[in-house]
């Protein structure tokens, strides 16, 4: 590695001890603005990274994530938030304390993106659902849930038979649910 990409390496991971902080204000924007200057493939990689670690050497992980899930909502954003969507549907399937890592700002990014192009994050819908954390969480797992076809969600039918939620209590079937009026 060359010594200007080391730098840069450095600069990113200074940056996002900001970029992280949803408390930051101008701070925070700053950092954001500062990232979209690098190498985007650089900042990519190093933020799968900072978000695959899960808490190994950072006691506020799930803070940090909640912090670059607000970061990628931003519309300049959008090609790294695609590219991490594999590993934030990897973190929404972990089973974490929601006082630690809140899921719904996960949702918010996949709420931003076309969905339908990331079948992988049904598990994890469902999942989430079935652990009824948080009536908002389980809202915004069904809307996204919603927005896939007939076709993509058949094979998860009997799973999303099985969550009955209360404001879908006649649904017996996928297609049933799919026409039902939103």
């Amino acid at each position: 590695m060359d010594n200007e990409t080391e730098a840069a390496l450095k600069q990113i991971k200074q940056l996002f001890l900001y970029a992280a902080d949803r408390n930051g204000g101008e701070y925070t924007t700053d950092a954001w603005k500062k990232l979209l200057t690098y190498d985007q493939n650089l900042v990519t990689q190093l933020l799968i990274q900072a978000l695959w670690e899960q808490g190994a050497t950072d006691k506020y992980w799930g803070t940090d994530v909640e912090g670059f899930c607000a970061m990628l909502i931003e519309p300049e954003f959008r090609p790294i938030a695609i590219a991490c969507a594999p590993v934030l549907a990897s973190i929404l399937s972990l089973h974490y304390d929601d006082h630690d890592l809140d899921p719904g700002f996960i949702l918010n990014v996949f709420e931003h993106l076309d969905v339908r192009a990331y079948p992988y994050l049904i598990p994890a819908l469902i999942d989430l659902i079935r652990r009824d954390l948080h009536l908002d969480y389980n809202n915004d797992a069904w809307g996204l849930l919603q927005q896939y076809d007939e076709t993509t969600l058949l094979p998860y039918q009997l799973m999303i038979d099985l969550l009955k939620p209360p404001h879908f209590p006649t649904q017996s079937s996928v297609t049933s649910w799919l026409s039902a009026p939103s």
